[in-house]
């Protein structure tokens, strides 16, 4: 009975020991949690209602033609400027030769009619001249029209000279008025049909280049919707590409969160892909105009009788380090982590002024452009030899 009642009150004291450290440690966490808001837990917003987002750039033809080749498929790397699809070039090929012949045409007819001009000009200096002739000639034989050396038929030959000379020369001068209102300038730069037919011709060696579909951006390829072989049409769409070296963690805080977030305050964020081993710097870029119910393809309506508040997000943009980035890459869609430090609350709330960067300008069709008029430059520099 002794020894019964002895392991009794050992097994007690081993209760009590337990309950009361129990107890110590609940008080410590409670003390600990009491303690951290107000010094460092206020100063943190965190969600894990965040995702990854990118740009979805989506390509669309710009010519008609059939699908010959495709270069890139979904889940491939593309670099800016590189190939993508190549359509059929039979039909752009003759409209370019279409285009650099009726160039020639026109080239060649303002090439005649300048040359008429020159011969109008050398025909009206040669009639001014004939008629000074005839005017000294005439002027010559009046001072002796009583003389008797002088006949009357002499006199009237002169006078009827001088009248068709100027005749003569109101006809050349008409004529080389005629043509140079045919030309407004020998210059290429400043004549306009051959203006116009530069200008088809580019246009023409633009639908040749658009043929030959190249990638705006460098990224991803993401959904091909095209097959060799299939017919398009200007507007259908191709592929998209999406660039991962600008993707960027959209964070939804909830309204009540957002009282002390501003602009330019630093945040970490930890991806469900790598865990907490890969923390990547961010900064906080950007808070999205309204709620995601407000920009919801059915808006709430929230006049009605039986109306239930419901919590509010908004969409919080976090710019993700590109060196971080670079080395653990991530995908459009992944869940994240978000921690924003608050301590500085000395910045805005409002936008930032658009200010357009590297990411959001492309070369390619530029390219495009000063490869047509560096060809139109060479056509009219080989016209121009063959005068």
């Amino acid at each position: 009975m002794v020894e019964q009642a002895a392991k009794g009150q050992s097994r007690q004291g081993k209760r009590r020991r337990v309950l009361l450290l129990l107890a110590c440690l609940f008080l410590t966490l409670g003390a600990a949690a009491f303690v951290y808001h107000p010094i460092w837990g206020q100063f943190e917003e965190s969600t894990d209602d965040a995702y990854v987002n990118g740009h979805l750039i989506e390509l669309h033809a710009q010519v008609p033609g059939v699908v010959t080749v495709i270069d890139a498929d979904d889940t491939q790397l593309v670099h800016e400027g590189g190939p993508l699809l190549e359509l059929d070039a039979t039909d752009a090929k003759v409209h370019l030769q279409q285009a650099e012949a009726s160039y020639r045409i026109v080239a060649a007819e303002v090439n005649r009619q300048c040359l008429e001009i020159v011969s109008d000009t050398a025909a009206t200096l040669q009639k001014q001249a004939q008629l000074q002739a005839a005017r000294d000639d005439l002027a010559r034989r009046l001072p002796l029209a009583h003389s008797p050396s002088m006949a009357d038929e002499e006199l009237a030959h002169a006078r009827d000279a001088v009248r068709i000379a100027e005749e003569t020369l109101k006809e050349t001068q008409e004529q080389a008025a005629a043509a140079h209102a045919r030309v407004v300038s020998c210059d290429p730069e400043h004549q306009p049909s051959l203006q116009q037919a530069r200008a088809a011709y580019v246009a023409a060696y633009l639908s040749l280049e658009r043929t030959r579909i190249k990638a705006p951006v460098s990224g991803m390829v993401a959904r091909r919707h095209v097959q060799v072989g299939q017919q398009v049409s200007p507007g259908d769409s191709l592929m998209s590409i999406v660039p991962l070296d600008s993707l960027w963690v959209d964070a939804n805080l909830k309204e009540s969160q957002l009282r002390h977030v501003r602009i330019g305050q630093k945040a970490k964020v930890v991806s469900d892909l790598y865990g907490s081993q890969v923390v990547y710097p961010a900064v906080v870029e950007g808070v999205a105009a309204g709620s995601g119910s407000a920009f919801s393809l059915l808006p709430p309506q929230n006049a009605v009788g039986n109306w239930i508040k419901v919590v509010q997000r908004v969409a919080v943009r976090l710019r993700l380090d590109k060196a971080v980035l670079e080395q653990h890459p991530l995908r459009v869609g992944l869940s994240t982590l978000v921690t924003i430090d608050t301590h500085d609350r000395d910045g805005s709330l409002q936008g930032i002024k658009a200010q357009p960067g590297d990411d959001s300008t492309t070369i390619v069709y530029a390219q495009q452009l000063d490869r047509a008029e560096k060809a139109a430059d060479r056509l009219q520099l080989a016209q121009a030899h063959r005068r």
